[in-house]
């Protein structure tokens, strides 16, 4: 199977399973319904209400919202990131594919980043995919790219680069990693070309930056600014950021290990990546630490939604790591990776299975809905509450469910009364494939088991495609053949 088609096929394969989940709706997660408003009066060439992220993701979204006309924008958009996340997918395909000479262990190794951490549940979730993306595209194209030279690498670059710092506000916590993926194009090109091909990536990078910080302006104006609005969430002492930090990796709640286990055999995998690849394991070091440092000076350094999403960009330059630092894997090693891969499936299966928000008005009905309790109150864990909805939902019996605490030793006579819920109203699954009947369109119902049966048996032959051009190549006689001129050449 040709190189490139490989790729394609798998980014498609990707994107319909995404798609077959689907909860066919995307405003009810984060900030989105923001960005479709704006979208609709861009699109009608209104005033604009400039949503807090800028301009620029809104620009990124018009397709889909134009596609969506004036009553399915919400529906349109929900694809919008699962389409985004293939992409970033087939992107880390590609690169281990180059980096280990191996294309079946590059698969396993996307496979696992597909299913197995906390991309998946943020293909419906949104919120960082295209920032993952873009950032992932300019480390490749600045590292990697066999032909950094021509003019369309060099545009490629800066606007990757650009977007990926300017695609949200917290963008600036990856200048560090932008700027060292410059000095790395920068290597990579002759002389002769060198200062006018980085002017231009500059000029376009910063031009993003400013242009989208200039739009983000209009939405925190109303709060006094945007360093006004963020001046109460940094922390107060010098404790915090430590504990923040180590919380950001190991917290039961919060912590990129439980969400998406295999980060810590990239992690793991530093050292060995070190002597092998410095530009990689740089990039992934300036992206863990501007993220995960960045964010520990402020007291809101998780939120509700699913797991650590403020290191979503940190995965695949993880694993791009663990595939530098284990090229051939050992037979200790593939069992390590199985064994994140069965953990981080079951924890993204339970993230896409049920709405993040379910959470949220679980809490904020008991009386608990506080930053505190989503970062370190075990009770308000978004793995074991969706596992109960889980229970629920497929053996019904109207749990209750509450945060009572365990009071050592005695219980306050004062103490507030402890409510609790029944997750029969909760466990509502999210995609629209498990919900219960009647669906109102069932087009739609039909349309995403086809997309799951489709993208399933064309994955399945890329991975066939895969062990037959393997095999092929380890062939005596293809190995002994000589090569047959392509049309063209001179025989």
């Amino acid at each position: 199977m040709n190189r490139r088609a490989v790729f394609l096929w798998f980014a498609l394969a990707l994107f319909l399973i995404y798609a077959a989940f689907t909860p066919g709706a995307i405003a009810g997660m984060g900030y989105t319904a923001e960005d479709i408003r704006a979208g609709g009066e861009l699109l009608a060439r209104q005033h604009i209400d400039y949503p807090r992220n800028g301009i620029l993701p809104v620009i990124i979204d018009l397709p889909f919202l134009l596609m969506g006309g004036a009553t399915l924008q919400d529906f349109s958009l929900s694809f919008e990131p699962c389409l985004v996340s293939a992409l970033l997918i087939a992107v880390l395909f590609v690169w281990c594919s180059r980096i280990t000479g191996n294309r079946r262990y590059a698969f396993a190794i996307a496979l696992v980043a597909a299913f197995a951490t906390m991309l998946w549940p943020y293909a419906y979730i949104g919120l960082e995919p295209k920032q993952s993306l873009f950032l992932l595209i300019a480390a490749y194209l600045g590292i990697e790219y066999r032909s950094p030279s021509s003019w369309a690498a060099t545009v490629g670059f800066g606007v990757a680069a650009g977007l990926a710092v300017a695609s949200k506000s917290t963008g600036a916590f990856l200048l560090p990693a932008a700027v060292f993926l410059v000095w790395c194009y920068a290597r990579r090109i002759d002389r002769s070309q060198r200062m006018i091909r980085i002017a231009a990536a500059c000029v376009l990078v910063l031009g993003l930056f400013v242009f989208n910080a200039w739009t983000r302006s209009f939405f925190w104006a109303q709060y006094g600014g945007s360093f006004a609005f963020i001046r109460p969430w940094m922390v107060s002492d010098a404790v915090s950021p430590f504990l923040n930090l180590a919380a950001f990796f190991g917290s039961p709640n919060k912590g990129l290990w439980v969400y998406s286990p295999v980060c810590f055999l990239g992690i793991f995998a530093i050292p060995r990546a070190w002597q092998q690849h410095r530009d990689v394991t740089l990039f992934a070091l300036l992206t863990l630490g501007g993220l995960a440092g960045g964010f520990s000076l402020l007291t809101n350094w998780s939120d509700e939604t699913w797991g650590p999403r403020y290191l979503h960009s940190t995965i695949c330059p993880l694993l791009l790591v663990l595939a530098v630092g284990f090229p051939k894997p050992t037979r200790v090693f593939r069992a390590a990776l199985a064994l994140s891969a069965v953990l981080g499936f079951g924890a993204a299966l339970l993230g896409v299975a049920f709405y993040y928000g379910a959470l949220v008005r679980a809490a904020n009905t008991t009386g608990v809905n506080t930053l505190e309790n989503y970062q370190g109150n075990i009770q308000l864990n978004h793995l074991r509450f969706n596992a109960a909805l889980l229970d629920e939902w497929w053996h019904p019996a109207h749990n209750t469910w509450s945060t009572a605490p365990r009071w050592f030793f005695e219980k306050p006579a004062d103490a507030p009364a402890v409510k609790s819920i029944d997750l029969a109203e909760y466990a509502v699954p999210q995609p629209i494939l498990f919900r219960p009947p009647p669906i109102p369109r069932p087009w739609i119902w039909w349309m995403l088991l086809t997309a799951l049966l489709a993208g399933s048996g064309l994955m399945a032959w890329v991975w066939v495609g895969l062990a037959a051009s393997t095999e092929s190549s380890r062939h005596p006689a293809a190995a002994s053949a000589p090569p047959t001129p392509s049309a063209g050449s001179p025989g």
